[in-house]
């Protein structure tokens, strides 16, 4: 018995040996991030998370880090979700800005519909990462959808000249009631459910909406005749990190995890897009027609769009803070419209 398990001891000796040459096959300390999302996992943010986010942070970082859905808003109501993430008990948040009152310059982002990439090269990105660290203890990422708010016309409506909006009443919500406003139109507050029926009796002419497909799950292409595009502003998300977990990566890792980061933010741009453009497809095949703006009503919308919403959602909540990320933001309009 004595020479078996002296000739076991050599063998565990050999192995513990053998593994220390070889290095490679020695298991990595893998940093599983535990998310919590306002929304469920049919939601198409998360879906992006597990099937875009995910797999590239996991390719970038060589496996060391990962990504865990482990509750949404039946767990923690989304207004409440940033305590028990500085407290530890998540990783990761992901939500909206709106839901958390953290850092208002956020919507900062929604002014343009611009990838990831241009965002951080304009300087955008980081001064609201930077916001977000200061005001909220947290690590900040953006989650930017490839697609805006679009709006929807009864078929009443003249669409021969849209440069303007004179005499109509449209559904809103807050973040578009500038802009509405500035171009003429009269803002009414209503939820999305509600709307179809209002715009079926005529009490609006029209309705926007955050994205394509929200209006396609409303119906609204039922009582509905015509889509005007392209889209308003950009619609975003953001990946909130406990700002312990974020500093404990290191560098090395940290920057791993960006360029990450990065490679799926340009995925998720284009994936959302197309998700829309076949969401219109199917509502145009069931009668919508798509009115395309001309170039001048196209520049006349945007250039509305970002002085009225960058006053109302950006500036008017930071006099101080405010006029220098609207600045950053211009970079990036300035960029789109060069093509550069």
């Amino acid at each position: 018995m004595r020479k078996v398990l002296l000739g076991f001891a050599l063998l565990v000796s050999l192995a513990g040996v053998l593994a220390g040459c070889g290095g490679s096959d020695e298991p990595k300390e893998v940093m599983t991030l535990r998310v919590l999302s306002a929304w469920d996992q049919n939601n198409t943010s998360v879906k992006s998370m597990l099937n875009i986010y995910k797999p590239a942070i996991e390719e970038a970082t060589d496996g060391r880090v990962t990504l865990e859905y482990v509750a949404g808003p039946e767990t923690v109501p989304i207004f409440e979700q940033v305590e028990p993430l500085k407290q530890g008990i998540f990783d990761m948040v992901l939500q909206t800005d709106g839901y958390n009152q953290i850092n208002a310059l956020a919507a900062a982002l929604n002014l343009n519909l611009a990838p990831y990439s241009v965002a951080k090269e304009c300087g955008v990105v980081d001064f609201i990462d930077n916001r977000y660290q200061t005001l909220g203890g947290v690590k900040y990422f953006p989650q930017i959808h490839g697609f805006g708010n679009v709006l929807l016309l009864r078929s009443d409506v003249n669409v021969s000249d849209l440069t303007r909006l004179d005499g109509l009443t449209l559904r809103t919500y807050p973040t578009v009631d500038a802009w509405v406003k500035n171009r003429g139109a009269e803002p009414v507050a209503m939820s999305g459910g509600d709307a179809y029926t209002a715009l079926d009796r005529g009490v609006v002419d029209g309705a926007i909406g955050g994205s394509i497909d929200f209006a396609e799950n409303l119906s609204w292409n039922e009582v509905t005749e015509y889509i005007v595009m392209p889209e308003l502003g950009a619609t975003v998300a953001n990946f909130l990190i406990n700002i312990d977990v974020w500093n404990s990566m290191g560098a090395d890792l940290q920057k791993k995890f960006e360029e990450g980061f990065a490679k799926a933010s340009a995925e998720h741009f284009t994936y959302s897009a197309e998700q829309q453009k076949e969401s219109l497809e199917r509502m145009k095949a069931e009668g919508l027609q798509v009115v395309e703006l001309t170039a001048a009503q196209k520049k006349a919308w945007a250039d509305a769009w970002f002085e009225a919403t960058s006053q109302s959602t950006v500036i008017s909540r930071d006099a101080v803070e405010g006029p220098k990320v609207v600045e950053l933001a211009a970079c990036v309009k300035q960029k789109l419209e060069s093509g550069s």
